[in-house]
């Protein structure tokens, strides 16, 4: 086992399906084990989850991983599954939990589909002799434990843990404004239901209550019932509809088969009670989401529902309609009745599931077990014992935190992360922590351990990130930290990635390494490392920009966390100084190479890639970098100035439609090598970005001999044009057409803008310089912030270079940018 991880984990699950409760526990043990230090493996043989790819392997690997002694499995029963039940009856591990979910009664399913009740039937039947083949047991309710028990457990080895659970997912989905807008515009008494048409779940007891309250009262009531209805269960579908339009009540019912969350989320928040009368439950999920945003419940007494319902809602120990329909016709009319039940059972939900405590309870569960039937090397934090020989060597270990990694990733930042932990292996023990997520969305597609065989010179964590970006949310959220209605970490968390796990695992083994660098100021885990300020030297990588997110307050007190800033300008470097108290911070400015492999000179034979002549962007192709502005000058340009120029965009689009014109081109992710050529034989490389602290793809033109066009209304990039004299500037469209003729038609003033950008690129950013001065920094701030904490004596070198440090052309005069 890698010295990373403290051991091997596996979830065996029959299913794993979206918005079930079975998947959200799924997903939560993982999560909470991955971050706890454990290697964790989920396999399925049926998912619907999309966030499964990450997380599984081949069944050859698991059934190896379940040979291994040190290997952790825990089973999660709830139907049969002949697959999943061998991968169990064959391990060979310490540690095998059972996570019981509850079977429901054949019976329920007689006479309606055989399979279910031949499939419920054998679950019961297979739990007593799954039980012989687990050490361990947990139940989300103290009712699934008298199954165990009657299975033959020792009441000793069970142990009762919540369900994980995603309610914060009612706290950050807006409300489908349809279905809002349709329940206030409706007067009636509206009572829900949420819960998949089965047989189990009592629906004709909720008709007949409706009816009964019709009877009694009047009619205005409306039941809404969400939930999928099952086909091989449609002779109890139908037996619903037949019964509404026996009691008269069609007006009064509303079936909802298939309902987005937002719409379920509106039904939770604006219905007026929540009523069950379910015949079955291990639990009951739907009821703890009802309390959780604030809606009152009136449930049958009954199996399991009791543990959800809780000591603040209205029970009923009996399935007489009538004292239904009168608890009904107090919420609709007894004054403030509503209100107080909904903020009871709220707040007694949050008190009884805090998803907190469930994480805390289930770490400790599993270290206990881990400590007692594997190696005593576990420390009482559960973090696994440096050996002896880590602590003798010499190479430091360095965390690089970023929020996406891999070489798919289109970013300047996430280049600069790769590109030094490649160089920097030789010189430390690098591991990166990262996210699964390749795009700005935050969508989990990298496997966790896909990049284990891809890049042996150093090591990658990845995690999760637990939602996709809600562009809504951050611009909302934005505003509200501009006015300090939230915090900084609110406003890192409506941005994203939100890792928890990441935070945890960090949190959990920051004395594995000896520094920790993150890379970018924007993104949450700029948080996450700021948490770990006097238990690690952190040193911040931030590529601030001129923007208004780095005047939003609570940043300076992130920044004030970090001991040490790497910039990649001065104009990055004067904003820094001027925004943030770190004055006391050690500071290098330093910038980023490339791969030197593309270092020459142009080529002069012309390939027919793309007609020339043309100009090309590199980069997301999004409004947040200005293309969008790009493509108004360019179409403008080409309309006052119809002749065979074109734009060639490389990369991906991001919330951007790129024109149908016929002189743009999109040619999409391409490799390094097309990219050469291409950046190789355009006119000039151009980057219209408002927003950079350093730009890479200028190195990439000037290590071809390209010349660069750049904005003035970014200090950075028109920092490294300046001092380089490799291109050109703009303000305007009158600039930039300027410019674009002028570079048509003076082919020697782009030639020479070339070779001097090239000059300015061999003096200053090759590997060679910039590798030695960040290693440098790195363990001089490790030193230094030993000496502070009194447990070394040394100083650090003073890192002050001035702009004239760096290596101008000679030949750089008077040319027009």
């Amino acid at each position: 086992m890698d010295s990373m991880w403290r051991g091997h984990a596996v979830i065996l699950t029959p299913a794993w399906l979206r918005g079930d409760g079975v998947g959200h526990d799924v997903e939560g043990m993982a999560r909470a084990l991955i971050a706890d230090g454990f290697k964790t493996y989920v396999y399925s043989p049926y998912h619907t989850e999309k966030d499964y790819e990450i997380w599984t392997t081949s069944v050859e690997t698991i059934r190896a991983l379940l040979q291994l002694e040190d290997t952790i499995l825990i089973y999660h029963h709830s139907v049969g599954a002949d697959l999943t039940e061998s991968l169990l009856l064959s391990a060979r591990c310490k540690t095998r939990i059972m996570r019981y979910h509850n079977v429901t009664p054949p019976a329920f399913f007689e006479g309606y589909n055989e399979d279910w009740v031949r499939n419920c039937a054998t679950g019961r039947r297979v739990t007593y002799e799954l039980v012989k083949a687990c050490t361990d047991f947990l139940v989300p309710s103290y009712y699934d434990a008298r199954d165990l028990i009657n299975a033959g457990v020792n009441p000793s080895k069970i142990t009762y843990l919540p369900y994980f659970h995603k309610l914060d997912d009612f706290d950050r989905t807006t409300e489908n404004s349809e279905t809002v807008s349709r329940l206030k515009n409706d007067s009636r008494l509206h009572v829900l239901f949420v819960g998949r048409r089965v047989n189990n779940k009592g629906h004709k007891h909720l008709l007949e209550i409706i009816a009964k309250y019709c009877e009694m009262y009047d009619r205005d009531i409306v039941l809404h019932i969400v939930g999928t209805k099952d086909a091989g269960l449609a002779k109890y579908n139908e037996e619903l509809l037949s019964l509404t339009n026996e009691l008269n009540i069609t007006e009064n019912v509303i079936f909802y088969d298939k309902s987005s969350f937002d719409s379920i989320v509106a039904f939770y928040k604006n219905c007026d009670v929540f009523l069950c009368t379910s015949e079955h439950e291990g639990f009951c999920i739907p009821i703890i989401e009802a309390e959780y945003c604030g809606l009152p419940v009136i449930a049958y007494y009954y199996t399991g529902v009791p543990e959800a319902l809780g000591p603040t809602q209205i029970s009923i120990d009996t399935l007489n309609y009538a004292k239904y329909a009168v608890e009904l016709r107090r919420i609709r009319t007894e004054s403030g009745l509503k209100e107080s039940l909904g903020e009871a059972g709220s707040q007694s939900v949050r008190e009884r599931f805090s998803i907190e405590d469930t994480i805390q309870n289930f770490n400790q569960y599993i270290g206990k077990l881990f400590t007692q039937k594997h190696h005593s090397t576990v420390l009482n934090s559960g973090v696994v014992t440096t050996s002896k020989s880590s602590l003798a060597s010499k190479r430091l270990r360095v965390a690089f935190v970023v929020q996406r990694f891999g070489k798919q990733v289109s970013g300047g930042a996430e280049t600069f992360v790769r590109l030094f932990a490649e160089r920097l292996s030789s010189i430390f023990d690098i591991t990166v922590v990262s996210t699964s997520s390749l795009t700005m969305d935050w969508e989990n597609s990298v496997p966790l351990y896909e990049d284990e065989a891809s890049d042996p010179r150093y090591k990658v964590i990845r995690f999760p990130a637990r939602h996709k970006r809600d562009w809504e949310a951050f611009s909302a959220g934005t505003v509200k930290a501009a006015k300090s209605e939230i915090d900084i970490s609110e406003w890192m968390a409506s941005h994203g990635p939100q890792v928890p796990e990441m935070a945890t695992y960090l949190m959990k083994h920051h004395d594995q390494f000896d520094v920790v660098v993150n890379w970018t100021y924007l993104f949450s885990n700029m948080e996450y490392v700021a948490r770990l300020s006097g238990k690690v030297p952190l040193i911040c990588v931030p590529f601030f920009h001129d923007e208004n997110f780095a005047y939003l307050p609570g940043m300076q007190d992130l920044c004030a966390a970090y001991e040490g800033f790497v910039f990649q300008t001065d104009a990055e470097r004067n904003l820094a100084d001027q925004l943030y108290p770190i004055e006391n911070a050690q500071k290098i400015t330093l910038g980023c190479g490339i791969n030197e492999d593309s270092v020459g000179t142009r080529s002069l034979e012309r390939q027919d890639r793309f007609p020339w002549p043309y100009i090309v962007y590199v980069g997301r192709i999004e409004p947040a970098k200005a293309v969008d502005e790009l493509f108004r000058l360019f179409e403008k340009y080409k309309a006052d100035f119809p002749g065979d120029l074109k734009l060639v965009l490389i990369g991906k689009p991001f919330q951007i439609e790129i024109p149908k014109h016929p002189d743009i081109v999109h040619a999409g992710f391409v490799s390094d090598e097309d990219k050469q050529i291409i950046i190789d034989q355009a006119l000039v490389l151009v980057n219209p970005s408002h927003f950079e602290s350093f730009s890479l793809v200028l190195l990439e033109a000037w290590a071809m001999s390209c010349p660069v066009l750049v904005t003035t209304s970014c200090n950075a990039t028109s920092e490294q044009v300046r001092k380089s004299g490799g291109g050109l500037v703009f303000s305007n469209y009158r600039d930039f057409a300027w410019c674009l003729n002028m570079l048509q038609s003076n082919p020697e003033l782009a030639k020479t803008l070339g070779e001097e950008g090239h000059e300015y690129y061999v003096q200053n950013y090759l590997w060679s310089e910039l590798t030695p001065r960040l290693s440098a920094f790195i363990s001089d701030t490790h030193r230094y912030w030993l000496g502070k904490n009194g447990q070394e004596s040394t100083s650090l070198l003073e890192y002050n270079e001035s702009p004239d440090d760096e290596v101008m052309p000679p030949s750089r005069k008077g040319l027009p940018i």
